[in-house]
């Protein structure tokens, strides 16, 4: 399955924590696991995210992937996986929270594929060259002013609201 409510949590103990849909087809599978793997997909696997989306089919048809020490499926050309044991679950409305202990068991150095606003996306590094630094402002040199310089505004950032 894929899922869309995922973060980190504590860094000690290591938690990530996922939201699993009570109606999906795996849950009773993922509720009565001791554990489970996440696997980071990079912003190159959008249509892999889509497949283990879909309900009804073989998700893991065509897909190359390898069976962890704990019996998870790891999928081949990921960016990470996260290799989690069950800490907690906690009820959250039409979802259920798990709780993983992480042991993070391989990692890569690419983009990861992110969900926003109700479609996949990716970084503006992802999709961009590095941006340039920006130029400093120029002073002027004490012979270019004829008084004072005059306050300048703050940031839009640093305004009050």
């Amino acid at each position: 399955m894929t899922v869309r409510a995922s973060r980190s949590l504590s860094l000690e103990p290591p938690l990530v924590l996922v939201g699993i849909e009570k109606t999906a087809s795996v849950y009773p599978a993922l509720i009565a696991a001791p554990g489970f793997a996440v696997n980071i997909l990079s912003d190159k696997q959008e249509q892999l995210a889509r497949r283990f989306a879909t309900n009804g089919i073989d998700r893991f048809e065509g897909v190359g992937f390898t069976r962890s020490s704990s019996g998870y499926a790891i999928l081949d050309d990921v960016l990470g996986v996260l290799e989690c044991r069950r800490f907690a679950m906690h009820d959250g409305g039409d979802h259920t929270i798990i709780l993983g202990e992480v042991d993070p068991t391989r990692e890569a150095s690419a983009t990861p594929l992110l969900h926003y606003r109700g479609g996949d996306a990716q970084t503006a590094h992802s999709r961009h060259a590095r941006p340039p630094e920006p130029t400093p402002p120029q002073r002027p040199h004490a012979t270019d002013t004829a008084g004072p310089t005059p306050p300048q505004p703050h940031p839009p950032s640093h305004r009050r609201r």
